[in-house]
């Protein structure tokens, strides 16, 4: 018994008490030379973490303004600071939200979509978007749609999208497959 409690709190340590801890070294040791870092599913409190380490130093940390704090699965964009003028950014989540519930489609909870026009450091514009499917993937296809529906308003932007999907290789009524 003593070798499993032993092993029961490495586990523990690795998956629950330190997981913050070690998803900022994995951000930064395998991603940390990335332009633009697209998350999915993150907590308030793990952003804030962010801001504070080595990460917040060499990326802007942008969250959603209507993010719910409460549901820690907010989407986030971070950017690099040498490679994105932090003045440019500007969020434009609101107009895709707004196609959205003008087509009828789908809603998403607050936080889930992020989308952010802004400019690099030779004034290109880009479009970015981090998206948070639902657990089906059934909101996938309009909020594709709806991003989509605003880059070509904007064709100017070059259009970056990072998701977490949720589609199965099979759909159903209740399922989106990738077909």
């Amino acid at each position: 018994t003593g070798r499993w409690q032993s092993l029961r709190g490495e586990m523990c340590d690795a998956l629950n008490r330190k997981k913050d801890d070690h998803t900022l070294s994995i951000l930064e040791r395998e991603y940390g030379h990335a332009d633009a870092l697209f998350l999915q599913e993150t907590a308030t409190s793990f952003m804030g973490k962010v801001r504070e380490s080595s990460l917040g130093a060499k990326y802007l940390v942008v969250t959603p303004e209507g993010r719910d704090p409460s549901r820690d699965q907010n989407s986030a964009i971070l950017l690099r600071r040498d490679r994105f003028v932090a003045g440019s950014v500007r969020e434009v989540t609101a107009e895709v939200a707004s196609t959205l519930a003008a087509g009828g489609e789908s809603p998403i909870p607050a936080g889930d979509l992020l989308v952010v026009a802004v400019k690099d450091a030779l004034e290109r514009p880009f479009l970015l978007a981090s998206f948070h499917g639902d657990t089906n993937g059934l909101a996938t296809k309009p909020v594709f749609g709806a991003v989509a529906a605003l880059a070509a308003r904007m064709p100017d932007h070059a259009l970056l999208f990072g998701m977490d999907a949720n589609t199965s290789e099979t759909g159903s009524a209740d399922k989106q497959g990738v077909a």
